[in-house]
């Protein structure tokens, strides 16, 4: 099954890539910058969220998307 996390590089995003990992999985991560997370075993994909023509590339082939991308600040 491949699995799509967004916000992969966050708190939240990237403990639970780690576990993906840990259990075998090879998930497919989407962030925004690619200096925040650097994995052999993660498929990155860095962009904005918004850029629909980045977001049709990195759900081609996925099973589940666990959603963790938010806006954060003021």
């Amino acid at each position: 099954m491949t699995v799509l996390v967004t916000g992969a590089a966050g708190f939240l995003g990237r403990r639970l890539t780690e576990l993906l990992v840990g259990s075998g999985e090879r998930p497919r991560a989407l962030v925004r910058s690619m200096d925040r997370l650097a994995d052999d075993d993660i498929d990155i994909y860095a962009g904005d969220i918004a850029d629909r023509a980045l977001l049709e590339a990195a759900l081609d082939g996925v099973d589940r998307v666990l959603h963790y991308a938010a806006r954060t600040g003021p």
